[in-house]
């Protein structure tokens, strides 16, 4: 036997009632959860793209730094004469050689660090690094084969606020 069971008007009121959405204090809880995770979601994000920033400018130095050493020993390997600097023991911020006659000058030019031959001049470092603290230096043995010795320091212009990325070469390349 099914039976019916009647409500009446103030029953049904108060199941109205009764069923209750969110309160003001639950709310205010899940929007400060909310943001708590925003916050760290956000820091992540920045944290993550400073590690790869510092990591491309590391990058860019290496690959600027292994690319002007290339040139100037290519440069110096295959060069008549070292014409600056002229002495042993000579040290400049200016690098003249003589290849097949023509004069190839290696030179700093507002933190660029500029090849300049048959009246064209190339710019050897990348846009994203600066070239500091540029010098050759004529050593080795009179009589003996010339040798230059190369020093500067690459500074990345890509990187943190707070942190840019920096690395120095030393090397020496003789004529051959």
């Amino acid at each position: 036997m099914v039976t019916l069971k009647m409500f009446n008007l103030g029953q049904i009121k108060k199941l109205k009632t009764n069923q209750a959405g969110f309160s003001l204090i639950e709310l205010t809880i899940y929007i400060a959860i909310l943001v708590i995770l925003m916050v760290i979601t956000v820091d992540l994000s920045i944290s993550a793209t400073e590690v790869s920033l510092e990591a491309k400018g590391r990058n860019i130095l290496e690959e600027d730094g292994r690319f002007i050493l290339q040139r100037l020993t290519y440069d110096i390997r295959r060069s008549s004469q070292i014409v600056t600097p002229t002495n042993l023991g000579d040290s400049s911020q200016r690098l003249e050689l003589r290849i097949n006659n023509q004069t190839y000058t290696y030179q700093l030019n507002s933190a660029n660090l500029d090849l300049t031959f048959v009246n064209s001049t190339n710019n050897l470092n990348s846009p994203e690094t600066l070239v500091k603290n540029l010098s050759f230096q004529k050593v080795g043995n009179s009589g003996g084969l010339s040798t230059v010795k190369i020093n500067f320091t690459l500074e990345s212009k890509v990187g943190t606020k707070t942190r840019k990325e920096e690395k120095s070469y030393t090397t020496a390349v003789s004529l051959r």
